[in-house]
């Protein structure tokens, strides 16, 4: 029987590298990396994980991730499987399921983390409907119930009919194709079956479990049963002799995606300790993510110190952070939807500041727009640019412009270009004279995507600043895992969340623990921000 020890790291304390200490000792017990699982909920905490470990440890981490077990629950299940015929993902997947469950479905379904749809914004109803199905299997409860209580907090909902039927004629046409999907795969481990409306039923695994030594489960406050029930079956395994099971019971924020935080602490531990301090969250900040999480259900403090250096709480609103919000410093705007979310960024480019959102690109971070802004720029200032470079303004400049001609005919589609291009040798890759002069008279900033407003910003904040901005803007959600010394946050909620948020202990504790991890991505200075709403908690 494995010995377990429970691990609980508050916001900030300094988690990840107490794990990579641990795997230290390990290592000096003779051990090799291959003989460590480490275990995430997400594929990007994995790729940190196994980042820093490659770097601490040496080997890299492609090694780890591929030949190693620095995985997810779920490709830990598709590589014991043996690489079984699975759903398409990315473009292909995105065509394969419309012509599945014969609807629009858009290229976030098309991904291994279906259930994180409701934060990633412009879903539609198809992949709402897959996003239940997944959160639905991966909490082992009704479809019906799970449509519920995404229903109850959502800003858009399909009909429960539409949902089933959708769900209906996904399994369908994976079954005439004999394809799993990472879910099914995660059932085949704990031998668990489906039917379709959610109900199901045990029975023999169907997937053998790896023989690892010493497993790490992280973050595992945002478990789901069925994904426990994996964790789990992985701890009884003869070959397991070590279980790590780590996280924070009080930053549980994915019951969405069918999570259950009081899982993680109904571990049976020989072991468990506290990290005892926060290095990111002073004192004001640490103080109040604790005065709200004692009023949910099951508190206990944690009695977890603050950082060393001085913190400021401040009241404020969502309009005056986003005016204090200063290009160049370290900046994270927080709302709770992916709606307020936008409501800010709109603010910032009332005001021509960058920012880039959490997760993805924005209007500010387009790579090729600019670089293609960039090598104007150089070739405006006099300097010379590479064919890349060269190949980026054509993207962006037109061939002609209020009739006159600034490439001559075939240089948007030429396939070689000079190597280094320069104003004043311009015709030998293909620009005119009037090409020059519209550069030079910047009448291009017109023509060009954000041009004007990129430049503006530039000479104010200088051209980094444009392309790597450094306030940041997203959902509580999507800054799992972020921290800033400056952090502006929202604390409207929207009409849905609320009314769904008072409908039990369980949903009102839920948007506690969301609010806390809001609070604590700060370190230094956080603006509480009213937007006005009468939906507070």
């Amino acid at each position: 029987m494995a010995q377990v020890a429970r691990l609980i790291g508050g916001a900030g304390t300094g988690k990840t590298t107490e794990l990579l200490r641990i795997m230290e000792m390990v290592l000096d017990t003779g051990r090799d990396p291959m003989d460590i699982g480490f275990c995430s909920f997400t594929r990007a905490a994995r790729h940190v994980a196994a980042t820093r470990a490659a770097r601490q440890f040496g080997g890299s981490a492609s090694e780890l991730m591929t030949q190693g077990w620095f995985r997810t629950i779920h490709s830990i299940c598709y590589r014991q499987a043996g690489s079984p015929k699975m759903v398409p993902s990315g473009r292909d997947g995105v065509k394969w399921m419309q012509e599945a469950v014969q609807a629009d479905v858009s290229d976030a379904a098309a991904t291994e983390e279906k259930q994180d749809l409701e934060h990633k914004g412009g879903s539609t109803d198809a992949d709402i409907a897959l996003a239940i199905w997944s959160a639905a299997r991966l909490g082992r409860e009704y479809v019906a119930d799970r449509w519920a209580k995404v229903a109850a907090s959502s800003d858009r909902m399909p009909p429960l009919d539409f949902v089933l039927d959708v769900i209906e004629r996904y399994e369908r046409a994976k079954w005439l194709e004999d394809r799993r999907d990472f879910t099914d795969l995660v059932a085949d481990f704990v031998g668990v079956e489906f039917d379709t409306d959610g109900r199901s039923r045990k029975r023999t695994p169907l997937i053998d479990v790896p023989r690892v030594p010493v497993w790490f489960f992280d973050e595992q406050q945002d478990t789901s049963p069925l994904l426990d029930m994996a964790c789990r079956r992985i701890a009884r395994a003869e070959e397991t002799e070590w279980v790590y099971v780590v996280g924070d019971p009080f930053q549980s924020i994915y019951g969405f995606a069918g999570a259950v935080h009081w899982m993680f602490l109904a571990w049976g531990a020989d072991e468990e300790r506290t990290m005892p301090k926060s290095w990111r969250c002073g004192r004001d900040v640490l103080e109040l993510g604790e005065r709200v999480l004692s009023e949910t259900e099951g508190y206990f403090d944690r009695n977890i110190a603050p950082a060393d250096h001085d913190s400021i709480v401040t009241d404020t609103t969502i309009e005056q952070a986003a005016e204090i919000a200063e290009p160049g410093a370290d900046w994270l705007l927080l709302a709770r939807t992916n709606r307020q979310a936008r409501g800010i960024t709109q603010l910032l480019d009332e005001q021509n500041k960058p920012w880039k959102p959490i997760q993805g690109n924005g209007k500010w971070t387009a790579p090729e727009r600019n670089r293609g802004i960039q090598a104007i720029t150089k070739l405006v200032g006099g300097e010379r640019i590479n064919a890349k470079e060269w190949k980026a303004v054509l993207k962006l400049v037109p061939s002609r412009d209020a009739g006159q001609t600034l490439l001559r005919r075939g240089t948007k589609s030429a396939e070689s270009v000079p190597e280094w291009v320069t104003m004043d040798r311009i015709d030998e890759a293909g620009g005119t004279d009037e090409f020059v002069e519209f550069l030079r008279s910047g009448h291009w900033k017109r023509k060009v995507p954000q041009g004007q407003e990129f430049m503006a910003a530039a000479e104010q904040y200088g051209a980094e600043q444009c392309t790597k901005p450094t306030i940041r803007v997203g959902t509580i959600h999507s800054a799992k895992g972020e921290e800033a010394e400056n952090v502006g946050l929202l604390t409207d909620l929207t009409q849905q969340v609320y009314r769904a948020a008072t409908m039990s202990t369980e949903q009102m504790d839920e948007e506690r623990r969301i609010r806390y991890v809001g609070i604590t991505r700060a370190s230094r200075r956080l603006y509480m921000c009213n937007g006005g709403s009468r939906y507070q908690i």
